[in-house]
Parts: C-alpha cells; sequence; structure tokens
C-alpha cells in the first residue's frame, strides 16, 4: 500500500493543476487579452457616463437660471446644449488621450 502512495500522490497533484488552469483561465495572453477588453469597456463607460452627466448638469444650471429669472425653458434648453457640447468635448479628449496610449 505505501508503495502506490506515491503514485496517487502524483496523479492528485496533476489533477490539481488542471482544475487551477481550468479556474485561472489558461494562458497568459488569454489573461491580458481579458484586462485589455475591460479597460475598453471601463473607457466606454466613463465617456457615455461623461455625456450624460454635461447634459443633466446643463439641464440643472439652466433650470436654476429660468426658475431665478423666469424665463421657463429659454435657458435650459441652452444649457442643456452647453451641456451637450462640454460632455462631446470631453469624449474627443479622452478619445484623443486613448489614441495617444496605444501609439
Amino acid at each position: 500500500m505505501a508503495e502506490n502512495d506515491p503514485e496517487r500522490l502524483q496523479e492528485l497533484d496533476a489533477r490539481l493543476k488542471a482544475a487551477r488552469e481550468r479556474i485561472e483561465g489558461g494562458s497568459g495572453a488569454d489573461q491580458r487579452q481579458g484586462a485589455a477588453d475591460s479597460r475598453m469597456a471601463a473607457v466606454g463607460w466613463r465617456m457615455s457616463l461623461e455625456l450624460v452627466v454635461g447634459i443633466v448638469v446643463g439641464l440643472g444650471l439652466g433650470w436654476l437660471v429660468d426658475y431665478s429669472l423666469g424665463s421657463k425653458p429659454w435657458f435650459m434648453i441652452i444649457f442643456m446644449f452647453l451641456g451637450l457640447a462640454a460632455g462631446i468635448s470631453n469624449i474627443m479628449r479622452t478619445a484623443r488621450d486613448l489614441e495617444r496610449r496605444q501609439r
């Protein structure tokens, strides 16, 4: 029985290594590609969030100005477009930075 123990331990070790390999996701190249995809997804979320926040902030500021002056909805419309322009400007800047980093 003592003679079979080293073989069984080696077999168990091989199965554990195979299981770890499956859990960890395989090769390092796959992991690097997954990390790059995650970074690109994060950049996409950031860009869309900056656009939405720009519009919302513009609407909020426009509403405040309209509320205080009683000129509804003109300033809200104007500031919404200014917020949209600011959001697009931030997206373009982020895209340029991303392109610069990839070179």
